[in-house]
């Protein structure tokens, strides 16, 4: 997706610079159609570009190019389009979806500038932020120094680039004009993950934000612009900011342990032990729940009750009415030990059978124990 919003990019400002190029209407087209195919957070990078295109070509648009540009369009999102006309249009559901936490929209956009925008400048490490396990803020959060000063570095490249907006309007040639559209890409990505309830939960973290890398060359413009005795050490500032965040990840990350970890060869052993009790609901950590439910071809839904937010909310809700859907946990991992403290302290029993690595536990009597979480999250 970040590959095709890129190129887009590029052949967006061809087209403006040659006005007559209907190969570049279809190749338009084209690219914005595979780019929405393939993720529909794409659509930031449509609209930057869509915006530009009919701020800079006004009325200079034929009817051979904006139907070459739409063709390409219907042709490039030709998978994505089938699936929805023929079944219901589920990802337009799919996007629609309400959030199961955080319904905010206001504590969203802080939760980013708080989270993602610090670890997309490299500033901290991608291991060290939990947003859909605990929130937002200290002490998950990076220090607020950290925050503040991405969010005015930020700020001040997006001021210091403002001036292409007037640009824009006046139509003045590319060069100077060309800010402008990734200006309106980063306003976009913020404003899209705002208005998007589906990413709603999982708005804090950092790879829904990484269309806005997008906008690295206005930071490399500005830069650029500086006095040379400022320009230099801001770079080299920059490149070690990146370098050791890069480095502290490779060799500070500890490994997995192999034996507590949860592999395709034990979920199989899982899988088929629930299948042979006819149990095709399960409560479940966030890291088991999706490969469970793909490797059994959903024949076993889940719902996520720790370390994450439920992706696809029908199936947590269909496992959430199943009265005899069993609960599934590494053992005696953190989520393990907290539903059985808390189905001790609701005054709750269950039969507990190992497999593998996992715990389950099967026949539940006593009130229901839906959220696991740290701090019952």
């Amino acid at each position: 997706m970040l590959f095709l919003g890129e190129l887009l990019l590029v052949v967006t400002l061809w087209l403006v610079e040659r006005r007559n190029s209907k190969g570049a209407s279809l190749a338009w087209g084209l690219i914005a159609g595979l780019a929405l195919w393939t993720h529909p957070l794409a659509v930031v990078f449509v609209l930057a570009t869509g915006l530009y295109l009919v701020a800079m070509r006004g009325r200079a648009w034929s009817r051979p190019d904006l139907v070459l540009a739409a063709g390409g369009l219907i042709i490039g999102a030709a998978p994505m389009l089938s699936v929805n006309l023929t079944q219901g249009w589920p990802t337009v559901a799919q996007l629609l979806e309400g959030a199961d936490v955080q319904p905010d929209r206001w504590f969203d956009a802080l939760c980013f500038g708080q989270l993602s925008l610090p670890v997309l400048a490299g500033a901290v490490l991608p291991s060290t932020v939990e947003p859909g396990a605990a929130g937002c803020g200290p002490p998950v959060g990076p220090p607020m120094r950290v925050v503040l000063l991405v969010l005015v570095g930020l700020g001040s490249v997006l001021w210091l680039n403002i001036g292409a907006v007037r640009h824009v309007i006046r139509r003045s040639p590319v060069r100077q004009s060309g800010p402008a559209m990734l200006i309106a890409l980063v306003v976009l990505v913020v404003g899209v993950l705002i208005a998007a309830p589906s990413v709603n939960s999982t708005f804090a973290e950092p790879r829904y934000g990484l269309p806005i890398y997008a906008g690295v060359p206005l930071l490399a413009a500005t830069i650029w612009r500086l006095p040379w005795m400022g320009r230099i050490p801001m770079a080299v500032a920059i490149l070690v900011v990146n370098a050791s965040s890069v480095v502290s990840l490779v060799t500070g990350t500890p490994p997995v342990d192999p034996t507590v970890d949860t592999t395709a060869e034990n979920r199989a052993a899982l899988i088929q032990f629930l299948e042979a009790r006819d149990r095709h609901q399960i409560h479940t950590d966030y890291w088991i729940a999706f490969p469970v439910m793909f490797e059994s071809r959903e024949n076993i839904l889940a719902e996520v009750v720790s370390s994450g937010p439920n992706r696809y909310i029908p199936y947590a809700d269909n496992v959430r009415r199943t009265p005899n859907a069993a609960w599934v946990f590494l053992r005696d991992s953190d989520p393990d030990l907290r539903f059985r403290a808390r189905l001790s302290d609701a005054g709750g029993v269950a039969r507990a059978e190992d497999v593998s690595v996992y715990r389950v536990y099967l026949e539940l009597f006593g009130p229901p124990v839906f959220e696991v979480n740290e701090a019952g999250r």
